[in-house]
């Protein structure tokens, strides 16, 4: 491995790619505001929440979603969050945007929360817009990003909604999320095959010890020989004990598997879902190829609508735009979105569809 990389990957921390990386935030000024504004809090058992509720600016009763942040810490600040609720809101649906659990102004932690306590913070979000002003009780959905996109069919198999939107959330377990996000990220700074695959075997090692209990020595000498090897610069953000917050983390999430999920609240109680992906995501945060092909393998999908958008990547926006400070979802995107809007959340009919029973890769 070249020093080149090494000095490159001392900046990288590796193992908690999911665990302590904010979904993507932007940066600078954001284009829209088209909302008003209006603090919530709610509580979850003894978790007390909180959020802020965006709503059109004409008066009326609208179809309302509570947006499910990603990984790591992330509340209403995070410019990404805010850009994706505030395009729903200018087509006509409220979102709650919130502070995730140990975020913002929101108690608990997330590093200690399975996934069924952050869908269940969802959850408590959906019975906080119940009977409120302006919304409709009758069209109550979930918006997922990233992590929150992946635990978004969790969400929704615990209560009563009428959608799922889900930004970028893979479809895999939790545990193949991982190996994939670091083999991406290992490729992106020009390691080798042979090294990366000498490197994801300590990760296998870290599953062996997450899932078994055991084999904590066997890894904690891998992680040693790859120091010696590689340099601290590949080891460093690897927990050295065996009581690390980590472990208790992944232990809870790492079997996680959305596709149970996805089963029941499409094919089951046929709730209309839109899926998107960015293509240049494959070489990033999801496996977009294999998520595509479990969604159209594994459910019958009739009220799935799954897409692929080319010339974006993990924020699924504009990336010409975002390198102009303006942030701005793909065109093809905001089309799609409108139609299935239309048709499956303010139309007052029960008849709801996809566009077709099978993804489509979506050119720009």
């Amino acid at each position: 491995m070249k020093a080149r990389n090494l000095r490159a990957l001392a900046l990288i921390p590796f193992l908690f790619a999911l665990l302590t990386n904010t979904s993507y935030a932007g940066d600078g000024p954001l284009a829209l505001a088209c909302c008003n504004e209006a603090e919530i809090t709610y509580k979850n058992g003894d978790i007390r929440l909180a959020g802020v509720l965006l709503t059109p600016v004409d008066p009326g009763e609208y179809p309302a979603a509570v947006l499910l942040q990603g990984s790591g810490t992330s509340d209403r600040s995070n410019a990404w969050a805010r850009v994706i609720a505030e395009s729903l809101v200018a087509k006509g649906v409220a979102v709650l945007l919130t502070d995730k659990r140990g975020s913002g102004q929101s108690g608990g932690n997330w590093r200690t929360a399975s996934f069924e306590d952050l869908a269940l913070d969802g959850v408590a979000g959906i019975n906080a817009l119940r009977g409120l002003k302006g919304i409709r009780d009758d069209r109550l959905g979930f918006i997922g990003l990233s992590q929150g996109g992946h635990l978004s069919p969790l969400a929704a198999s615990l209560c009563d909604v009428q959608f799922v939107i889900d930004f970028v959330g893979g479809a895999l377990p939790m545990k193949a999320m991982l190996f994939h996000e670091l083999e991406q990220t290992y490729k992106q700074h020009g390691i080798a095959d042979a090294d990366i695959e000498y490197l994801q075997h300590m990760t296998a090692l870290s599953f062996e010890y997450i899932e078994t209990g055991a084999g904590f020595a066997d890894y904690l000498a891998y992680r040693d020989t790859v120091t010696t090897r590689y340099g601290t610069a590949m080891t460093e953000s690897w927990p050295t004990t065996p009581d690390d917050e980590y472990w208790t983390f992944w232990g809870l999430i790492h079997d996680f598997d959305p596709i149970p999920y996805w089963r029941e609240v499409v094919d089951v109680d046929r709730t209309p879902a839109f899926v998107a992906y960015g293509e240049l995501d494959e070489a990033d945060n999801v496996p977009v190829k294999a998520s595509v092909r479990r969604f159209e393998n594994e459910l019958d999908g009739d009220t799935l609508t799954l897409r692929v958008y080319s010339k974006t990547g993990h924020s699924l926006m504009d990336e010409e735009l975002m390198s102009q400070h303006q942030y701005q979802l793909v065109e093809p995107l905001l089309r799609d979105l409108d139609i299935w809007i239309n048709i499956n959340i303010n139309s007052d009919s029960d008849s709801h569809s996809n566009f077709s029973t099978h993804s489509i890769f979506v050119k720009r």
